[in-house]
């Protein structure tokens, strides 16, 4: 993978690096480690501290608490101790800034950058001249951090035979004839330094769900698009679940590396009134609630058009318009909502994505718009909308009384399992549109025109 710059960008890098450069200076005093006061917590922790090791030097980054940037940076060498201080920190993110584009933010990650271009200071500084120009280490640099990743991410209480392809992504486990393979592999290539990490590797992940994707990036950027890829795939099989015909099935499928809502495990300690101080019971609940991709729930899932989706996720890019962002981001929230085991809040989540969706502008009424577009976008039948608008006024009162007035009102379940076939119905009918509309405001324009030239 190569990447480019403009000539005149490349100057001004170069430039503006060496500006950056001139900015270095000398500390008088040596990095002190920070008094400790046993009484906070934090203190009391083994942790890491944000600190790295350079032939035998000590870096250290100044980093803000509330967002993890950082905002300067020292090192301490044999003979010397310089880096940056906060002032001049920001002209280093101001390079950053000029640094990325359209394409360099498709392979490298804002960390990469950041970390390229301190290593060039540090190194220059060091050697007190500049052995290579600042575009070219920068080029040489994302060369060699660019490569193809398959990345992994653990799936939460999903169970599934064999594997299936969603989208761009793998979902598989490891099986014990897969780890058999692996581990004969192993033994023949006498790999014994690595064969200690892999039994305990195989003994975490042994039956383990994943789901999986390729990307070319540099390893930090590669994890983030994955995740993202991922997450999207995983979206549409939650969509295509159990849930959506029965709501109250409480779905908690979900990428380990999200911060989901109810964790899948969680530990308690209890102690008794008479107990000495020091003994404690451990109490770990566990959500044992697995989805099982069965036969029967994948025949489900192609009922409810995961193929559709499916394929809408592989040709995307073909889509790059507002409709198909807002199709995306419609089917993420849709599975989010999915994983919400408090109904009503549910409801409130599948009306932010009909307003989404079917409104013009702000200043639309919501209730009257919702039921005009979506009646007449995923039904032709005359009794099949008026069902369609009657519901969705009768749930929307569902909606306004728990948001306005913080009043869970009684419904019934199968109400909202037709909502959120409603919600579904409408992401997938405009996926079937979508090569005709580039924009939602063409289609509710297009509604529009129909319903006046109908009388």
């Amino acid at each position: 993978m190569t990447i480019y710059f403009h000539p005149k960008k490349v100057d001004q890098l170069n430039k503006k690096s060496i500006e950056l450069l001139d900015l270095v200076e000398i500390f008088k005093k040596d990095i002190q480690s920070q008094n400790k006061d046993s009484s906070r917590s934090i203190d009391n922790k083994d942790f890491t501290d944000l600190t790295d090791s350079i032939f035998g030097d000590i870096l250290k980054f100044g980093v803000n608490k509330i967002n993890g940037k950082r905002y300067s940076f020292e090192i301490q060498t044999n003979d010397k101790h310089f880096g940056l201080i906060k002032e001049n920190y920001k002209k280093l993110i101001l390079l950053i800034e000029i640094v990325q584009d359209k394409e360099i933010n498709l392979f490298l990650s804002y960390e990469f950058i950041e970390k390229t271009i301190t290593d060039w200071l540090i190194e220059s500084y060091k050697k007190a001249k500049i052995e290579i120009e600042f575009v070219d280490y920068f080029f040489k640099k994302a060369q060699e951090s660019i490569k193809n990743y398959n990345v992994l991410f653990p799936i939460s209480s999903l169970e599934i035979i064999g594997s299936l392809n969603i989208g761009n992504c793998l979902v598989f486990f490891f099986s014990k004839e897969y780890i058999e393979s692996l581990n004969e592999k192993y033994l023949t290539d006498n790999n014994q330094n690595y064969y200690e990490n892999f039994k305990t590797l195989i003994e975490k992940y042994k039956g383990q769900v994943f789901i999986t994707t390729t990307i070319q990036a540099e390893q930090k950027k590669a994890i983030d698009l994955a995740f993202d890829e991922c997450y999207l795939s995983l979206s549409v099989l939650k969509a295509c679940s159990l849930t959506t015909i029965f709501p109250e099935y409480r779905l908690k499928i979900d990428l380990l590396k999200t911060k989901i809502n109810d964790v899948v495990s969680s530990e308690i300690l209890l102690q008794e009134e008479s107990a000495k101080e020091y003994e404690y019971i451990i109490h770990i609940l566990n959500d044992p609630e697995y989805y099982e991709m069965d036969q029967k729930n994948w025949e489900l899932a192609n009922k409810l058009g995961i193929e559709l989706l499916h394929n809408f996720l592989i040709n995307r890019a073909d889509y790059s318009c507002e409709l198909s962002n807002l199709i995306l981001n419609s089917i993420k929230a849709y599975s989010e909502a999915l994983s919400v085991d408090n109904l009503h809040q549910r409801v409130v989540q599948l009306y932010t994505i009909l307003e989404s969706l079917l409104l013009k502008n702000d200043s639309d009424g919501i209730i009257d718009n919702v039921t005009k577009y979506c009646s007449k976008l995923i039904s032709k039948k005359p009794d099949e909308r008026k069902e369609i608008i009657s519901l969705l006024k009768s749930i929307y009162k569902v909606r306004s009384s728990y948001i306005h007035h913080g009043i869970s009102k009684e419904f019934d379940s199968n109400d909202l399992k037709k909502l959120q076939l409603i919600v579904l119905d409408l992401i997938k009918t405009l996926i079937t549109i979508l090569p005709k509309h580039k924009t939602k405001e063409s289609i509710l324009n297009e509604i529009d025109e129909a319903i006046l030239n109908a009388f």
